[in-house]
């Protein structure tokens, strides 16, 4: 499952994309600078689902982080089982999981995947992981910024502590 697919399953994707007149400017940018696609798609679908995320009310954004920590136990697996899943036509949607939970899981699952498999950097991982979060959690776009470069430096730490 790839993360453009993932963000297919927004209903409104077509018409926020609309929203972002700088979005194309920004991949352009990606390319240029060589950030490898995926890893560009991390920051792109960040940009996107703050916008979405903005238009949930709070409430409704900690029952989502509430789901999301309850099925963190197995490194989000089940949401990769419930995904290809319910897109194979062998399993159904599971009653009482909000569509932003099971996007935002399969996301993270998909990937926590592609680290540990070397495909994507610890730091954009967990950069997306720390600004979902604090989006969910109603944080400000400056707060969310402190989070994502207190990810950053603790990649840094851990990366210095290893060499």
């Amino acid at each position: 499952m790839q993360v453009h697919t993932i963000l297919m399953m927004v209903p409104k994707l077509k018409a926020l994309l609309k929203t972002f007149p700088n979005l194309n400017d920004g991949i352009k940018e990606f390319k240029k600078s060589q950030t490898p696609p995926l890893e560009a798609a991390v920051y792109v679908s960040m940009v996107v689902l703050a916008k979405l995320i903005d238009e949930v009310p709070l409430e409704t954004r900690s029952v989502v982080l509430q789901q999301l920590e309850e099925k963190s136990e197995d490194v989000f697996r089940w949401f990769g089982q419930m995904g290809v899943g319910i897109k194979n036509g062998e399993l159904d949607y599971p009653v009482g999981t909000l569509l932003l939970t099971m996007v935002l899981g399969v996301a993270i699952w998909y990937l926590g995947f592609a680290e540990r498999d070397g495909k994507l950097s610890a730091q954009a991982y967990n950069t997306f992981l720390a600004d979902v979060g604090g989006m969910l959690r109603g944080k400000s776009a400056e707060e969310r910024a402190k989070l994502r470069l207190h990810a950053a430096l603790g990649d840094l730490i851990r990366g210095a502590g290893t060499s």
